[in-house]
């Protein structure tokens, strides 16, 4: 049986693991600093979210904080206390659990009657400080003016703080007196999680750090993401900004001396996950040396030769353009690859004991994991593109007319200029790539890297091609069908493989959100937007548009046109636009119409009996809704004519306006 894991566990390394990412000399580097360093020191350890922060952690606290290493290591889990307090008390329960932590990694090493007064005093002046208001503190996230040192001083004895940081100071003199004899010159505290406080949490606990734990022979280091904890500072200085950006850093500059950045971009992702997909099964050692001829395609993989790209080198440049050297994302990918290994074997085992028991070959090769592999990066990365795919998979006749179709914005002179000399852009369906993203800021900035793996992909899919198309074949519409049906089959047969571990994510949310937000810029536009199944509800449309702009001057009533939705707008004499119906075109030749108030109309093309008072009673709600501010006809004007379009009301009910 094959013991082999079926998942990569997402938990932080320590020094025991093989250096997989190659950060070592990071490591090492940041180990004789602390060694060396003169204290009390401070060092943020910053990254975002899954980049690694806690591992680098592990393996200093492994190497300083051992039997054999020169300092005590104090580890604290912010989190633990953000799940387990009160916001109002879980300030206070990380100093008190600091303290106690101190209190007894000090009596491992022996007892002396002033090192046993000291932490006495600490406990003492830690119950006055706790009584002076630190608990209210931890809450007072909108008093601009405020901090939790600020609120902690008393006038008639002296500060509180100041005795507890002597008296802490005292006792950790003591407990290295007693320790040296063991190699021990001093404390490390590793404060991790810290940006899974509420922020504002998370700042005060900074400044009691400084205030309270700025001892001598004492280094904190804390895991920090910049960007979330710095939230935590907007009751202070306001909503962060290029003009107050730099209080912002000031803040950080006083507690922090030493910001030390995650290493992402120098992780060996090819090694790691190497390693980590023969783990799990997906490819073994051949497979990953194996060599794709990606002939045009081979300068979108970093490393490639003239004479391809190894599946290594691919899977290396994929995973940097979709999910990034973040290890968390990068193992979420790796164990949905698992899963749709096992589903696959799965299958083809059902599959042959059916058919024929003495075949042994599997239509899930390595060729097709690597497309898989492509498919899911796009699914975990970009599901805006992935679910582009699902509609329309041959993704080299993306073009104008479905960009159109879509609602994207047109591309400037100035963009296509500029667009022209680079690679990932000079093709049509290419061009439809960077349009899809300008809608989103997240894609905007990646709109490269997704260029990037949909040219891997189809040198992937176009390397089983028995030679490289010539320029002539280019002009060959059997070459051009060849490849066609290629990436069409290619890719159909991945989107069902991955089809299973689909997640609707917040860019989804985004897209969708973009797509209702389209706006067309003519009657024109709009018509070329909408699907053959409306066109019948399109033509209503535009017998009622007519009707509409004979009701009301031009002047007065416009057409704003949507994702198969149009909005009626009037303009009163002080030029304030206001929506006074809304338009859904649907099937079997219908449209809904919506007024202002929520009474809806169902108009059906087949209705052309509609009776002269049903219709002048529908014309005289606009009439009386604008009367003070459009010039309209007179009810006497309103009988329809016969190529007004019937109506008939259906029982008034209230609906959302944006029906």
């Amino acid at each position: 049986m094959d013991n082999k894991p079926s998942s990569i566990i997402d938990t932080p390394i320590s020094g025991s693991h093989d250096d997989l990412l190659k950060v070592s000399t990071y490591v090492n580097a940041l180990e004789t600093f602390l060694t060396k360093a003169d204290t009390p020191l401070t060092v943020a350890i910053q990254g975002e979210w899954g980049s690694g922060k806690t591992s680098f952690m592990n393996q200093i606290h492994e190497g300083l904080c051992g039997s054999q290493g020169p300092f005590i290591g104090i580890w604290t889990h912010a989190w633990e206390y953000a799940l387990l307090s009160e916001p109002n008390e879980i300030l206070m329960n990380m100093v008190q659990g600091i303290i106690r932590d101190i209190e007894r990694e000090a009596k491992t090493f022996g007892n002396s009657l002033p090192m046993s007064e000291a932490f006495h005093m600490a406990r003492s002046m830690f119950v006055q400080v706790a009584k002076m208001g630190v608990q209210a503190a931890a809450v007072q996230a909108g008093v601009p003016a405020s901090t939790s040192a600020g609120l902690l001083w008393n006038d008639d004895k002296g500060s509180s703080i100041g005795l507890l940081n002597e008296s802490l100071d005292k006792a950790v003199h003591h407990c290295l007196e007693l320790a040296e004899k063991k190699g021990k010159k001093g404390f490390i505290f590793f404060i991790d999680d810290l940006d899974r406080l509420e922020p504002v949490v998370a700042v005060q606990f900074l400044e009691l750090v400084k205030n309270i734990f700025e001892l001598k022979d004492c280094i904190f280091v804390l895991a920090i993401d910049y960007d979330v904890v710095v939230k935590g500072l907007k009751p202070r200085f306001g909503a962060r900004t290029d003009e107050n950006d730099r209080e912002f850093r000031s803040f950080f500059d006083k507690i922090i001396q030493v910001p030390f950045n995650v290493p992402t971009s120098s992780y060996d992702l090819e090694c790691y996950l190497g390693s980590s997909l023969k783990k799990i099964d997906f490819f073994n050692s051949s497979d990953l040396q194996r060599k794709v001829p990606l002939r045009n395609y081979t300068a979108f993989v970093p490393g490639a030769s003239d004479k391809g790209a190894t599946y290594s080198q691919i899977i290396a440049a994929v995973t940097n353009y979709s999910t990034g050297a973040n290890p968390r994302s990068i193992k979420r990918m790796l164990n949905t690859l698992s899963l749709i290994e096992i589903l696959q074997e799965g299958i083809h085992s059902r599959e042959q004991q059916k058919a024929d028991p003495s075949q042994t070959s599997s239509t899930f090769g390595a060729h097709e994991k690597l497309i898989c592999f492509c498919l899911v990066s796009l699914q975990i990365a970009y599901p805006t593109f992935y679910n582009l795919l699902l509609n329309e998979p041959l993704f080299t006749d993306w073009n104008e007319e479905l960009a159109r179709t879509k609602g994207y914005k047109a591309l400037t002179e100035d963009e296509k200029k500029g667009l022209q000399d680079r690679d990932e852009f000079d093709e049509e369906w290419e061009l439809f790539i960077f349009r899809a993203c300008q809608s989103s800021s997240f894609l905007k900035a990646r709109s490269s890297y997704i260029a990037n793996i949909f040219n891997i992909l189809r040198g992937i899919i176009l390397s089983r091609l028995p030679k490289a198309p010539t320029e002539a074949d280019t002009e060959n519409n059997r070459q051009k069908e060849e490849e066609k049906n290629l990436i069409w089959n290619a890719v159909i047969s991945g989107l069902g493989v991955a089809a299973i571990t689909g997640l609707k994510s917040s860019e989804d949310q985004e897209e969708k959100d973009s797509y209702s937000r389209i706006r067309y810029n003519s009657l024109e536009d709009f018509e070329k937007s909408i699907g053959s199944h409306l066109n019948a509800s399109f033509n209503l449309f535009k017998e009622v548009r007519e009707c509409f702009i004979k009701r009301f001057s031009p002047d007065f009533i416009y057409f704003e046109y949507m994702k198969n939705k149009i909005s009626i707008k009037i303009t009163n004499n002080k030029t304030y636009n206001t929506i006074i119906a809304k338009i859904a075109l649907r099937n079997f030749g219908k449209l809904k119409i919506t007024k202002f108030d929520g009474t809806e109309y169902t108009l059906k093309k087949s209705c052309m009996e509609i009776t002269e008072q049903e219709w002048a009673s529908y014309i005289n709600f606009f009439n009386e809704f604008s009367k003070d501010t459009l010039p309209t006809p007179s009810l006497s004007q309103a009988s329809p004519s016969p190529s007004v379009p019937g109506s008939t009301p259906t029982q008034p009910q209230t609906s959302s306006a944006s029906e």
